[in-house]
This record gives structure tokens, C-alpha cells and sequence, in this order.
């Protein structure tokens, strides 16, 4: 007879308890909280709840990596995270990624791994179809890209980009990519095209 799975609600308690004293430990308990996604024996008896408790569960874990200043963790935690986002609405998976992506700014020498899962998510978000979210990461993709000077990766990017948000007509998104497209040129010293793309973003505003 299969052992009968411990409520999620009282693992969550546990993995709280233990942050402080014995983190990794409590981190294996939030990743066991998260991989109830998938158990519909568990959604069935445990409701609406079980999505309350994972989502405390995804940002708890993230916290906890960022404290650790562990990069891979956090990788980790992000792609865990993925069957959750598939259960909710799309405008809090997106805040949470986000919210997840936002901790890798404390952790140090964290931008290459912060490129690699930038274009995980991106992949992730078009397979999804989440058209915003995947624009709004490739946005993030080319500040990144900027700040460690891999202009031709921006550049690339951008181009397609563009093209994609001007068919769409959203020009926040669109004026904030211009500002980028700037700030590349500008930094190959290609003056003429950074004052361009600087018309560019003050039209589309």
C-alpha cells in the first residue's frame, strides 16, 4: 500500500522552521512541495490551497538561493517552478518569474548563468505561447546583454524584436527596446544610428 503523502501545508511549515538553521535541507522540502504539481491524487485533496502553498513555496526557495548567493540553486528553483505557472494565470506566473529573475541581482558573478536561464524562460514562454512574457524577457535578455557588452547578441536580438513589437503596436515595450538599441549603438561608438534609435523611442512614445 502506497504511504499516504504528508499534507503540503505542514511541509511548508517545516521548510519555514528550518530556513534559518539548516537552509539546504529546507530547500529539498520546498522542491518536494513543488513537484505536487504534478500529482493530481495530491490537487484533489488539497484544492485551491495547494497553488497558495506552492507559489509561497517557488519564492521561498528563490529567497533562500539568493541568501546562499547560489546561482545554479535558483536556476534550479526556476525551472521547478514551470508546472506551477502552467496551473495559474499568466500575469502572476509572469510577475513571479520576475520576482525570481530580480534575485540574481544580489548574488554575485551571476550574469552568465542569468543569460543561459534568460533564454530557458524565453524558449519556455514561446513553446507557451505567452507572447508579453517572452517579450518582456528578451527585453531583460538585452539589458543583459548590454551591461556584459555582447552588443552583436543585442543587436540581434532587438532586430527581431522590433519587428515583432511594431506588428503588435506596443509601444511601451517597444519604446523601452529603442532606449536599449541606443545604449548599444552608443557603446560600439556608432553615434549616428544611437541618436537614430533615440527618434525612434521618443516617436513610439
Amino acid at each position: 500500500m502506497a504511504t499516504e503523502k504528508r499534507p503540503v501545508k505542514d511541509i511548508l511549515q517545516e521548510a519555514e522552521t528550518l530556513s534559518a538553521t539548516e537552509p539546504r535541507k529546507a530547500a529539498t522540502l520546498y522542491q518536494e512541495i513543488l513537484t505536487y504539481c504534478t500529482d493530481d491524487s495530491v490537487r484533489q485533496k488539497e484544492g485551491d490551497d495547494i497553488l497558495k502553498f506552492q507559489e509561497t513555496a517557488i519564492v521561498k526557495l528563490g529567497e533562500l538561493y539568493r541568501d546562499l548567493s547560489d546561482a545554479e540553486g535558483l536556476s534550479k528553483a526556476l525551472a521547478l517552478s514551470r508546472t506551477y505557472m502552467s496551473y495559474t494565470a499568466k500575469a502572476k506566473a509572469a510577475k513571479l518569474i520576475r520576482t525570481l529573475l530580480n534575485f540574481f541581482n544580489s548574488i554575485p558573478d551571476s550574469h552568465d548563468i542569468q543569460i543561459t536561464v534568460l533564454q530557458d524562460n524565453i524558449k519556455w514562454a514561446k513553446e507557451e505561447k505567452r507572447i508579453f512574457l517572452k517579450h518582456s524577457l528578451e527585453t531583460r535578455l538585452v539589458a543583459l546583454q548590454l551591461e556584459t557588452q555582447q552588443y552583436k547578441s543585442a543587436l540581434t536580438l532587438i532586430d527581431t524584436l522590433l519587428t515583432e513589437l511594431k506588428r503588435l503596436d506596443d509601444k511601451m515595450i517597444l519604446t523601452e527596446v529603442h532606449l536599449l538599441e541606443s545604449r548599444v549603438y552608443r557603446g560600439i561608438g556608432n553615434l549616428a544610428k544611437a541618436k537614430a534609435a533615440l527618434t525612434s523611442a521618443r516617436t513610439a512614445a
